[in-house]
């Protein structure tokens, strides 16, 4: 018998988990459909709904780290 247990096999109608990273202010959040996230939530959606988001840097594919901003106050 198969056992289903650690099984880490993405589904196909699975959509990709993104996390706000708070765009070029690195504060904004972003409305989604009738949803607020704020920087540092995590969403799932469908990558052709919100690759001009990802482009525009106000979400990275969850798993990856955001590079700081060069011009970080201290």
């Amino acid at each position: 018998m198969a056992s289903l247990t650690g099984d880490t096999h993405v589904q196909g109608d699975q959509m990709p988990r993104y996390t706000v990273t708070g765009g070029p202010s690195g504060d904004a959040g972003i409305d989604l459909g009738d949803k607020r996230y704020e920087p540092g939530d995590t969403l799932d959606a469908p990558a052709k709904d919100v690759k001009w988001l990802v482009d525009d840097g106000y979400l990275t594919p969850a798993g990856k780290t955001a590079a700081a901003p060069a011009d970080e106050e201290e």
